[in-house]
């Protein structure tokens, strides 16, 4: 079991960690590269994808802020759990392969 003292410091030093990682994905993938995350959503049939990249962008830019801050983060993780899901199944179309070649492919 955690020592109490330092229990504070680890969630922490988890939730930094867990913004940075959409904080970097944010900046470096989809503001440095916007063109390149409009065709993206494009190729995929995302509709508005100018608007949508915006609202991504700012939704993990804030989220990232609320997670440094502390604040509503058991809301907060269940938005970004629920962001993944729906990137994951939008972006990432396992079913649409047939055999284990075709993903290597």
């Amino acid at each position: 079991m955690i020592n109490d003292i330092r229990q504070p410091a680890i969630l922490t030093v988890a939730r930094l960690m867990f913004a940075a990682l959409f904080l970097q994905d944010a900046i470096f993938n989809k503001i440095m590269h916007a063109s390149n995350s409009i065709a993206l959503m494009a190729s995929m049939n995302i509709p508005f994808t100018k608007a949508m990249l915006v609202v991504v962008v700012a939704f993990e830019l804030i989220g990232c802020l609320m997670l440094i801050l502390n604040w509503h983060t058991p809301i907060l993780a269940l938005l970004f759990g629920l962001f993944c899901l729906v990137v994951s199944f939008v972006f990432h179309p396992f079913w649409q392969y047939d055999k284990l070649a075709d993903i290597q492919n």
